[in-house]
């Protein structure tokens, strides 16, 4: 039996939650788009924003007013850092 969904590429692969009650939601790499894509979206439903980051960095945590990120170098080796989140706590969206 034959897929369907044959060569369709699924939209989003994770959620994380992040704070004041947003939602982080990791978007699929595509041969268009191949960097590490996150959406940002509010309790309503609303995209707020868009994290884009090289292929070799991934969102491994989220912290109330940081985002954490692995970077991976040309021989593997991984650092993390922490990056401010744009919206500390408790700040209101726009």
């Amino acid at each position: 039996m034959r897929s369907r969904l044959r060569g369709v590429t699924p939209g989003a692969t994770a959620l994380r939650p992040g704070p004041g009650g947003r939602l982080l939601v990791t978007r699929t790499p595509t041969l268009e788009a191949p960097e590490n894509r996150y959406d940002v979206i509010d309790r309503s439903g609303t995209l707020r924003g868009v994290f884009r980051l090289p292929v070799n960095r991934t969102i491994v945590g989220i912290g109330p007013s940081s985002l954490y990120v692995v970077t991976r170098n040309e021989v593997d080796l991984q650092t993390m850092s922490r990056h401010v989140w744009p919206l500390g706590p408790g700040a209101r969206d726009p």
